[in-house]
């Protein structure tokens, strides 16, 4: 398995100072957009590295140039997506024995095993210093509308949900919440509730409307 490049260079007249790790399932124009939201220029991506427009490999990578705010120290470094996003991090020991398995399992998709040892520029080889190694298994942030839905109520029972601030999840505040809104809640939420409170006003105008053509019709007839 290869490494990406740690130190920014420059290929085809773009200063590389980023990378992408291809999962599996990924797209191409998946890959475009999420370079987008990270700093880059998604023209850019098959400038710096043509192949990609032929097809994607989990595990591959995909340099581009990230105008996202860094740390003095990492100017001249290449990050990767998950370092650029400032994404929380688990350090797993693996095993050689069932490496593979054991960070499918923890990641919760096939073959994510590739990306998570792209993610940490390690060979399997490295299994032969020593019996076993740490890794970091990288959480990717969530946004407000992955957590919450249109009428603030929260998609799932986690104890581990939070809050989003600015369009991304804060850790300071966590939330545990039923698994689902309480049932009154739940007829009424979305559009549907428009109907639901329109209706009975609709009812009671025509009431008085009624009420007030019968008493303008008994005055017409006495008079």
């Amino acid at each position: 398995m290869k490494q990406y490049q740690t130190q920014g260079f420059v290929k085809n007249g773009v200063a590389v100072n980023a990378v992408y790790i291809v999962k599996p399932g990924d797209t191409l124009l998946g890959i475009r957009k999420t370079v987008k939201r990270l700093g880059g220029n998604p023209k850019e991506l098959t400038k710096i590295d043509p192949t990609i427009a032929r097809g994607l490999a989990p595990g591959q990578f995909v340099y581009f140039h990230s105008d996202l705010e860094r740390s003095a120290e990492q100017q001249s470094k290449v990050l990767n997506n998950h370092e650029l996003e400032r994404c929380s991090y688990q350090l797993v020991t693996l095993y050689k024995t069932n490496f593979k398995e054991k960070l499918d399992e923890h990641v919760g998709y096939k073959n994510a095993w590739i990306e998570v040892l792209a993610l940490n520029r390690f060979q399997v080889s490295d299994f032969a210093n020593s019996p076993s190694v740490q890794v970091k298994v990288y959480h990717a942030k969530k946004t407000f509308n992955d957590l919450v839905s249109g009428q603030g109520q929260i998609k799932k029972s986690s104890l581990d949900l939070q809050l989003a601030q600015n369009n991304e999840v804060s850790t300071e505040r966590v939330l545990v919440v039923p698994d689902r809104a309480p049932a009154s809640e739940e007829k009424h939420e979305g559009p549907g509730s428009l109907v639901y409170f329109g209706f009975p006003i609709l009812v009671i105008a025509l009431i008085v409307a009624y009420r007030s053509s019968k008493k303008k019709i008994a005055l017409d007839i006495t008079d």
